[in-house]
C-alpha cells in the first residue's frame, strides 16, 4: 500500500458523516512497522489535520482534543505499536474514534474497495478464507459493492457453498441440503473457514430462531412447525410452541420456495416408475421393487455397505426429490404407475381414478 492509496481511504473516512453524537471524526494510526514513519510529512489530508503521536505531546493532543478544538477532523498517527490500555493516556478518546491499518486485511478490503475502516475486523477473522484463491474469486465474482458486516458474512458463507449469488436464503437451503448427505460437508467448510457464530446470527435475524442450542435439526423442527400453523386449523399441541418462530412469515416463505426448490440434477419420485422402471416392463424383463417406509438415508447407506461385502455384485445409493405434503400415503402413491394422479378434496390420492 503506498501513501497515495492511504491518503485515499483516509479522506474517504473523514468525509463521512460523523457517527450520531459526533460532530467530527478522529483517526488513530498505529504504525507498528513504521513503514510511513519517512513519508507521513507529504500525508497532506484535505479535510483533516495530521498529529504525529509522541511520548512528550501526548497530553497536548489530549488537551486539544478534549478542550482546545471540539470541531476540526484530525489523524493522530504513531509510529510506534498501540500501547497497552493501562497505558494509554488516550484511551478514551480512542473509544470513540476510529483506528486505520495497513496489514493484510486492509489490503484485501482496498482490492474489493471496502473503504470502511470499522470493516477491518470482519476481514481479519476470515484471513483464512481469503487465502485462498478459488475462494477469493468466488467472493469477487459476486461484485460486491458497498460491504457491510453482514454482506461480507453472507458472501463468505456462499463462496464456501460455492453458490451462484450471495444470498442468505440459498445458503440456508445449501446448509438443509447437506444434512441429506451423510456427511455435511458445507457446514465443516464453514467451521474451518467460515464463521458459525454468524451464520447462527443470520439465521435468528431472518428465520427468528432464538433456541439456546444451535442445531440444524431443530431449525429444521422450527421452520416446519411454524409453516405447518399457518395452513393448521387446530391449536399446535404444546410441546411444538416452543418451535414457533415470531418471524411467521419469512419462514413460511423459505419453506414453500424450498418445496418448489429443484435439486440440480435430481429427479422428483413422482417420475419414479417411468424413469426406471418402466424400461424393463417394454422389454419383458424382470424387476424387483422394495418399498420401505421411512427408511433414513444414512440408514439406507449402511445397508448398501452391508451388501457390497457380503453380496456378489455390487449395489448403489441415491435420492430422490419427494412429494409435498411428504407423508405416506403421498410418497407412495406417486411411486405406482399410472396415467394420472390427482388429489382429492378430502386430501384422497387418486391414481388413475381409483382412490389408492
Amino acid at each position: 500500500m503506498n501513501l497515495n492509496e492511504v491518503k485515499k481511504i483516509l479522506e474517504e473516512n473523514f468525509h463521512k458523516k460523523p457517527a450520531e453524537g459526533k460532530k467530527r471524526n478522529i483517526v488513530f494510526w498505529y504504525d507498528e512497522e513504521g513503514e510511513f514513519v519517512e513519508d507521513i510529512d507529504e500525508l497532506n489530508l484535505a479535510n483533516a489535520t495530521l498529529i504525529k503521536l509522541s511520548d512528550n505531546n501526548v497530553f497536548y493532543i489530549k488537551y486539544l482534543l478534549e478542550k482546545k478544538d471540539l470541531k476540526s477532523n484530525y489523524l493522530i498517527y504513531s509510529p510506534a505499536a498501540k500501547p497497552l490500555p493501562r497505558d494509554n493516556w488516550l484511551l478514551d478518546t480512542l473509544k470513540y474514534s476510529m483506528e486505520f491499518f495497513t496489514d493484510k486485511a486492509v489490503l484485501i478490503m482496498l482490492d474489493l474497495g471496502a473503504k470502511d475502516i470499522s470493516l477491518r475486523n470482519v476481514f481479519k477473522k476470515y484471513l483464512k478464507f481469503f487465502n485462498n484463491k478459488d475462494r477469493y474469486k468466488k467472493f469477487t465474482s459476486y461484485h460486491p459493492n458497498n460491504l457491510t458486516e453482514e454482506k461480507v458474512d453472507i458472501s463468505v458463507l456462499a463462496a464456501l457453498g460455492k453458490l451462484p449469488v450471495a444470498d442468505f436464503e440459498q445458503v440456508v437451503k445449501r446448509v438443509l441440503i447437506g444434512e441429506t448427505e451423510g456427511e455435511n460437508k458445507y457446514l465443516e467448510a464453514i467451521n474451518n473457514y467460515g464463521d458459525m457464530e454468524a451464520f447462527w446470527n443470520l439465521v435468528e435475524k431472518r428465520y427468528g430462531y432464538t433456541l439456546e442450542e444451535k442445531s440444524i435439526e431443530k431449525l429444521i423442527i422450527m421452520l416446519l412447525i411454524t409453516h405447518l400453523s399457518y395452513n393448521l386449523e387446530e391449536n399446535l399441541p404444546k410441546t411444538w410452541q416452543d418451535y414457533l418462530s415470531l418471524k411467521k412469515s419469512d419462514c413460511i416463505v423459505f419453506v414453500s420456495n424450498f418445496m418448489n426448490h429443484a435439486v440440480d440434477g435430481k429427479d422428483y419420485n413422482i417420475n419414479f416408475y417411468k424413469d426406471n422402471i418402466a424400461a424393463f416392463i417394454r422389454n419383458d424383463e424382470r424387476v424387483f421393487v422394495i418399498v420401505s417406509d421411512a427408511l433414513r438415508y444414512e440408514a439406507g447407506k449402511e445397508l448398501i455397505n452391508l451388501l457390497n461385502k457380503e453380496v456378489r455384485g455390487t449395489t448403489e445409493i441415491d435420492f430422490m426429490q419427494g412429494v409435498t405434503p411428504s407423508t405416506t400415503k403421498f410418497g407412495m402413491a406417486s411411486l405406482l404407475p399410472r396415467q394420472t394422479l390427482e388429489y382429492s378434496d378430502k386430501a384422497e390420492v387418486i391414481v388413475d381414478g381409483v382412490n389408492t
